[in-house]
């Protein structure tokens, strides 16, 4: 599913739950555009075109929101658009001011390096240690390997 309709379905489930029929579009257009901005703006400079996968969770289903006119979406402090995250959606006007997050998990699949089988702790790795694939670069806090020279002739420690 491409994050474009995946993004649109999260809006619309969030319009439904917060009972916003007047604001709908808008809520769906302002959602999808937010988020496109900040998956965006979150790739890595000078980073390699990257496929995006975003995955958008569920609200609780027990809550019962208040209708609100306009719903903002925000990341929380602290909170990077990489992996598992959460986005934050806020009643700005409403009878009723609500705060709520929402789970996403942001897949950014491009090319790098990745070691092809056991290599030795203390081993200077060579060319063919590694092979390029494909891998989820938010998938941890660890250096995406992409050019080659980032890690030949360095000392394998794990």
């Amino acid at each position: 599913m491409s994050a474009r309709l995946t993004v649109a379905l999260a809006a619309w489930m969030v319009w439904g739950l917060a009972q916003a029929q007047d604001a709908g579009a808008s809520l769906l257009k302002d959602t999808q555009a937010w988020l496109d901005q900040a998956v965006a703006s979150a790739r890595p400079a000078g980073a390699a075109p990257l496929r995006l996968v975003v995955t958008v969770g569920a609200l609780d289903s027990r809550l019962t929101l208040a209708p609100c006119a306009q719903v903002e979406p925000y990341l929380p402090p602290g909170m990077r658009l990489w992996g598992k995250a959460r986005l934050g959606l806020r009643c700005t006007d409403g009878k009723a001011r609500w705060n709520v997050f929402l789970p996403i998990q942001v897949q950014a699949f491009g090319p790098a390096w990745v070691v092809r089988g056991d290599v030795p702790v203390g081993k200077m790795l060579e060319a063919g240690d590694a092979v390029q694939a494909e891998v989820d670069w938010a998938q941890d806090n660890h250096t995406v390997l992409a050019d080659m020279e980032m890690w030949l002739g360095q000392t394998a420690t794990r």
